[in-house]
C-alpha cells in the first residue's frame, strides 16, 4: 500500500508539472503579442528555430547602391505602392530572395530575381512588399497597421494586394 502511494503522489506531481509548463509557456506566447514596441512577424514561437538556422547559414546579402534604386524605382512605378511611400512609409530593409540555377554546362548561378521590401511607419505600421526585380513590377503588397484600442490592449490589422501580371500567359501570384 505505501508503494501504490507513493507512485500515486509522483504521478500527480508530474500531471500538475506539465499542467504549469503548458499553462506558463501559452501565457508567454499571449503576452508577447501585447508589447507595444514588438512589430514582428505573426509566427514568433518559431523565432529561436529561425535564429538558429541564420546563424548557421554563415552569410550576409548586402544590397548595392544599384540593386536599392532599382527596387526604388518599382516602388515608385507602382500605383499602390508609391501611396504608401507618399503616405510616409520608407524603405526599411531590402531582403534580396537568392535562388541558385544550375546551368546545362553544371555551373551554378546565384540570381535575386525578387526581393522583400519591407516598408516602416512611424515605428507602428509596416508594409511588406514582394517585388519581382527582373521583370520590374510588385507582385503583392502585405500591410499591417496596429490599431491602440485602449492602454492594455493592442490590435493588429492586416490587409494583402495582390497584383496580377501577365507573363508568358501565366498569372503570377
Amino acid at each position: 500500500m505505501h508503494r501504490r502511494s507513493i507512485l500515486l503522489y509522483v504521478v500527480i506531481i508530474v500531471i500538475a508539472i506539465a499542467i504549469v509548463v503548458t499553462l506558463s509557456y501559452a501565457y508567454a506566447q499571449y503576452n508577447i503579442g501585447n508589447i507595444p514596441n514588438a512589430i514582428n512577424d505573426k509566427s514568433r514561437w518559431f523565432y529561436g528555430f529561425r535564429l538558429s538556422r541564420e546563424i548557421l547559414r554563415h552569410y550576409i546579402v548586402e544590397v548595392s547602391d544599384e540593386y536599392r534604386t532599382r527596387i526604388e524605382n518599382i516602388l515608385r512605378s507602382d500605383p499602390n505602392a508609391s501611396t504608401l511611400l507618399e503616405n510616409g512609409y520608407s524603405i526599411a530593409v531590402i531582403k534580396p530572395i537568392v535562388r541558385f540555377v544550375v546551368q546545362g554546362d553544371g555551373s551554378i548561378v546565384m540570381r535575386a530575381d525578387k526581393a522583400v521590401v519591407i516598408l516602416a511607419k512611424n515605428g507602428e505600421n509596416k508594409a511588406k512588399v514582394y517585388v519581382d526585380v527582373i521583370n520590374g513590377f510588385v507582385i503583392e503588397i502585405v500591410k499591417c497597421e496596429r490599431i491602440l484600442k485602449n492602454r492594455m490592449t493592442i490590435s493588429s490589422r492586416c490587409s494583402s494586394t495582390w497584383v496580377e501580371a501577365l507573363d508568358d500567359n501565366s498569372v503570377i501570384r
